[in-house]
């Protein structure tokens, strides 16, 4: 996967692992949070916008506990450049900020159309393997170009790369830009075109026909996300797969050093 100082790699997998595990719980539950919601939106007045600010402030808890438990591991096997914990903030308010709008695109259109959480869900899973986190980009390979126009992979540059001691690349910086703008746009532009959405939402949710001619099958009832508490716990399971990951990579290591040898 690399053939980087071990301890390089572990920090580089670790935060660039923890990154992803965030990016993807935006992507998929957020996407289901109108829906997770229905019977909330059916029964009160409540702003749709406080639903996606409910779900981010709950991912951005369990961020931060699952950033938290990565880093003591770095610090432990690991390395980490202290100098980039300033990073830390800004660029955690702008992953909120990217948050908000991919959930403004995304939560509407699952509403909509429900199979669109089981795409974001599929499309997550394959762009895991798209993405350098179990591996390390060369410099003139093919996974340099699928790195290069790969979304995620400057996403997580923007907090892995200063946590590493790596300069922040310029191209990085303007993909994050453009894709969180483009996002922001996006969700207020599909709000603006749906202004009456809770009466669209009503329409969808109980199978009757929309002004528009479409009719939908009308929306079962959904299980209810893990619940607030549910963050201590996801962040042991994570601590504990990332100990047993680490020690599972230095034993390999070391043995591949005692082969060579």
């Amino acid at each position: 996967l690399s053939d980087r100082d071990p301890a390089y790699f572990f920090t580089y997998m670790t935060v660039g692992f923890a990154i992803w595990t965030f990016m993807q719980s935006v992507l998929t539950e957020g996407s289901n949070c109108y829906n997770l919601s229905r019977f909330w939106i059916l029964g009160t007045n409540l702003p749709y916008f406080l639903y996606i600010c409910r779900y981010i402030y709950r991912a951005a808890i369990e961020f931060l506990l699952v950033m938290a438990t990565a880093l003591a591991a770095c610090l432990l096997i690991g390395r980490i450049e202290l100098a980039g914990l300033a990073w830390f903030v800004p660029v955690l308010a702008f992953y909120m900020l990217t948050a908000v709008g991919a959930i403004m695109l995304l939560a509407p259109l699952a509403v909509l159309f429900p199979d669109v959480v089981h795409a974001v869900r599929s499309v997550m899973r394959v762009m895991f393997f798209a993405t350098p986190i179990i591996w390390v980009p060369v410099e003139g390979t093919v996974l340099e170009t699928v790195a290069l126009y790969n979304p995620f992979t400057h996403y997580i540059a923007l907090l892995r790369g200063p946590l590493l001691g790596e300069p922040v690349a310029a191209a990085s910086l303007a993909v994050c830009a453009a894709g969180t703008g483009f996002l922001l746009l996006a969700g207020q532009l599909l709000a603006n075109l749906f202004p009456q959405q809770e009466a669209a939402y009503e329409c969808f949710a109980k199978g009757q026909a929309f002004p528009g001619g479409i009719r939908h099958e009308g929306l079962t009832p959904m299980p209810a996300s893990d619940s607030d508490g549910q963050c201590a716990k996801r962040t042991l399971l994570f601590g504990l797969h990332l100990v047993m990951g680490a020690r599972q990579f230095l034993d390999g290591h070391a043995h591949l050093m005692n082969r060579s040898a």
